[in-house]
């Protein structure tokens, strides 16, 4: 009993009933009340059920996606077909370093699902654990969701070396839009007859044909759901009636949804124990956006935050307590800060929205804690995947100090997914209009793991520039060649190439005064050089006799040579 005890605190349920009363999107999440019938992903659970039968396959496995792409539905479905007597569910907060024992002790295998995994800082001790345990007792095996792709480069640096080696052979399944218009229209119904099931409403009266509801196949699947709950919610209260809200795009589906979701407020608003009967909706609106925004850690973060929503700056603590609280009830969790609002799409999309649209909540920015910043960061960073506007709000929070704030915005930049090729513009040039010190971007650059291109030449343009100024000739040489690489992986070609003869140019002329340490290096560059360019015969005759026909002179003394800043390899 004890044994089981510990099990369910480790993992939550595969599916529960709502932590929100009455919310309209309660019935779009995957992991509540499942009121929309699983359809298409096929081939993606066919290569889930591979993995699970190949007892040589990795414990783990990652599944990546797009923000509403149908991730966390994909793997509660998986989950939930597991034969007896496996026991599945998601691992609970802070929970990853005990995870695995807990189950064990059970006696039964167990499968734990890891939602936003890229930002859970306890998956390193859970996949350590999965690990060191392989051969002791049940299996175990570990599914992490997560937006975007790369999660096992950052993984690997939390890791020791015997867990890193297990990533190696753990794949990664990504998720893109799937279905046909006619599979998306019959989906759509389906959608609609399980929503009006799930309110206990009468369907609505669709035609029958349902192409005219049906958005964008590019689109992820939650705004097909979406759209079909707000059929269901336009026709409530309303027979005979067909929806109005047919083929709208993913933004005025979430303003729909979000003025049914206000009714909800109101009401909760009205409640003597609130004190609140006077809060208008657009207070109400911006009380609930700052939340979203700031990410208070507690309430007493949460009544700051709100003193600095201008209709409450002159409120009384009192009233922002009781808004405080009146957001908590309105969404509950546990722990119940931050404010968090499911799917995260529409939470993103009304808190970009609202800061958009009303410049004034841009105090919430001001004098947040650096968690706070990078909490908002990331809010950002995961909007620009749906919302255009995401990705400036992303550069001007970033801006404001960004030599202090480049490791939080890079770290929220590669949760990203289709929005990361534009915060990887934004960051490369925040990066280099500032002035850095060499460490700090050796820090930043290691966060990369080999993405985020265009900041990666950022990084390395800078640290050309500090070599140049501080007139060391191998530390400029060797950035110069790190410079010509990325810019060549950009497709920037005239730059690489001015990089790289300028770098061969600076390795002959050390070669000339110290060639036992550098008339290596300067051959392979040379040579390497003339291979990557691929000139033709006068071009690269031409650079062959100013770079390399006058070998170094090997009666020069040897001097000591410049100092640089690490020894040549």
């Amino acid at each position: 009993m004890v044994a089981l005890r510990a099990r369910d605190e480790v993992l939550d349920a595969l599916v529960a009933d709502p932590a929100s009363e009455g919310s309209v999107f309660d019935v779009l999440l995957a992991t509540s009340t499942e009121a929309a019938p699983f359809r298409g992903r096929k081939d993606e659970l066919a290569s889930l059920e591979r993995w699970w039968d190949d007892p040589n396959q990795p414990p783990a496995m990652v599944v990546t996606g797009p923000a509403g792409s149908g991730k966390t539905r994909l793997v509660t479905e998986f989950a939930a077909s597991r034969p007896v007597p496996w026991v599945s569910g998601w691992l609970s907060t802070g929970r990853g370093g005990e995870a695995v024992a807990a189950i064990r002790r059970c006696g039964d295998p167990g499968l734990i699902l890891v939602d936003d995994a890229d930002q859970r800082p306890d998956v390193a001790a859970l996949l350590a654990s999965l690990n060191a345990g392989r051969d002791a007792g049940p299996l175990v095996r570990v599914i992490l969701v997560s937006r975007a792709a790369g999660l096992l480069s950052g993984l690997a640096a939390a890791l020791d070396d015997r867990s890193r080696g297990m990533l190696s052979g753990v794949r990664e399944l990504p998720l893109g839009p799937f279905g046909s218009a006619d599979d998306r229209a019959r989906w759509f119904g389906e959608a609609v007859r399980a929503y009006a099931r799930a309110r206990r409403v009468p369907p609505p009266d669709l035609p029958a044909h349902l192409s005219s509801y049906v958005t964008d196949p590019a689109e992820p699947i939650l705004s097909l759901q979406a759209q079909a709950l707000l059929a269901v919610l336009d026709s409530e209260g309303s027979r005979p009636m067909r929806p109005r809200a047919n083929g709208l795009p993913f933004d005025q589906v979430a303003a729909a949804l979000f003025a049914h979701e206000q009714h909800r407020w109101q009401t909760l608003a009205q409640r003597p124990e609130f004190g609140l009967t006077d809060l208008t909706s657009p207070v109400q609106q911006h009380a609930i956006a700052a939340l979203l925004l700031a990410s208070p850690a507690d309430q007493a973060q949460a009544a700051a935050t709100l003193r600095r929503v201008p209709e409450l700056a002159k409120a009384s603590a009192e009233r922002r307590a009781n808004i405080a609280r009146w957001a908590a009830d309105l969404y509950p969790s546990d722990p119940p800060w931050p404010l968090q609002i499911k799917p995260d799409m529409f939470a993103e999309w009304f808190a970009v929205t609202q800061l958009t649209q009303i410049p004034e909540l841009a105090g919430v920015l001001r004098a947040m804690t650096p968690a706070q910043e990078a909490a908002l960061l990331l809010l950002l960073a995961q909007a620009s995947d749906n919302i255009p506007q995401a990705v400036q709000l992303f550069a001007t929070v970033a801006a404001a100090d960004i030599t202090r704030l480049a490791e939080p915005a890079v770290a929220a930049a590669l949760t990203a997914s289709t929005g990361q090729w534009r915060l990887d513009a934004e960051l490369a040039h925040l990066i280099g209009q500032a002035t850095w010190s060499e460490e700090s971007l050796h820090r930043v650059e290691a966060q990369l793991a080999g993405r985020l291109p265009q900041t990666q030449a950022a990084i390395a343009g800078t640290l050309v520039t500090n070599a140049r100024n501080e007139g060391d000739v191998p530390g400029l040489a060797r950035a110069l060649d790190n410079l010509g690489a990325r810019l060549d992986s950009l497709g920037r070609y005239p730059e690489a190439l001015a990089a790289g003869e300028e770098a061969v140019g600076l390795w002959k002329g050390l070669a000339r005064s110290y060639p036992s340490q550098y008339q290596e290096t300067y051959n392979r560059r040379l040579a390497q050089l003339r291979r990557d360019l691929q000139l033709d015969g006068q071009e690269s005759a031409s650079i062959w006799r100013q770079l390399g026909d006058d070998s170094p002179d090997r009666d020069q003394p040897q001097n000591s040579p410049p100092t640089p800043n690490e020894p040549d390899r």
